[in-house]
């Protein structure tokens, strides 16, 4: 069978699981020899997706039904699992508190490398957990309330950071594994179109997350481009599967769905179709 059938049979077995059903590993071969990497921060971890991963730094709220975990099922690859939620570029670069850079974890060996990260250097889930607090503008945590901060846009030189940061990630992973197939994976789209119950925003709220959102796309599309790296759009995918969409691949202001996933954030349908677009993006290159 040839390479390129190997990553279609893989999608195509995450794409019949992405609305029904736990994720059930496929038949397909390892598409090459070596581990895979998964940099990057909660939308690549999987937080309150079940139970934490085996081993797994705690802070990190690493889950099984993170796409990295559903990708090396799929593909029957070694997987080194480097994501952490709430991690920044620079966490990725430079290590955070106790945990090494995510960095560290490639090696000569490396045959795949995806990338999730940047939206918590610009506040993007924060903005959206502010912004849909209580009419009075307080929320409670462990039943204590306290007041939500306004939404605020990030400055230019964060943006700048961000992508100097993203083309430094794209440069190392070059270095220290050369031989990787190195793929950039944007955010889901989490901001709806109209606003609704499930993700009660105002104007403001939804003028300053979509520009976060947007350019945070921008950036990484462009930091892929000039790296020779694969892009997987999930955000675009992802556009009608909001909290306020009849097949919601994210939450909105509360997960629903004990076990789903966590507010702001994806839940296993979310997952299973970016792994799916991860493989098809993956399938196309070989093609």
């Amino acid at each position: 069978m040839r390479l390129s059938a190997l990553f279609l049979a893989a999608a195509a077995a995450l794409s019949a699981t992405a609305c029904v059903g736990p994720f059930a590993a496929g038949a397909a071969a390892p598409p090459f020899a070596g581990n895979y990497v998964a940099l990057g921060a909660s939308f690549a971890a999987g937080p309150g997706l079940g139970e934490l991963k085996p081993g797994s730094p705690a802070r990190c709220a690493q889950t099984m039904q993170g796409y990295p975990t559903l990708i090396a099922e799929q593909l029957r690859m070694a997987l080194v699992d480097a994501s952490c939620s709430g991690a920044t570029t620079m966490h990725v670069l430079h290590g955070w508190k106790e945990l090494p850079p995510q960095i560290d974890a490639l090696t000569a060996d490396t045959a795949l490398v995806t990338v999730t990260v940047g939206g918590n250097d610009l506040n993007y889930v924060g903005n959206l957990f502010a912004a849909s607090c209580a009419p009075d503008g307080t929320s409670q945590v462990a039943g204590r309330k306290f007041v939500c901060p306004e939404p605020r846009r990030p400055t230019e030189e964060q943006y700048a950071a961000v992508e100097a940061n993203l083309r430094e990630i794209a440069s190392q992973v070059r270095t220290r594994a050369p031989n990787a197939r190195l793929a950039f994976v944007t955010y889901l789209s989490l901001v709806p179109q109209t606003p609704c119950a499930a993700a009660p925003l105002s104007a403001q709220a939804v003028a300053i997350s979509t520009e976060i959102a947007d350019r945070l796309s921008a950036m990484t599309r462009r930091v892929a481009e000039e790296a020779g790296a694969l892009l997987v759009p999930i955000d675009d995918e992802s556009r009608l599967h909001t909290a306020c969409d009849a097949e919601p691949w994210t939450w909105g202001a509360r997960a629903t769905v004990p076990g789903d996933g966590i507010a702001w954030h994806p839940n296993a349908a979310g997952m299973r179709a970016t792994a799916s677009a991860v493989i098809a993006a993956l399938a196309s290159r070989t093609r």
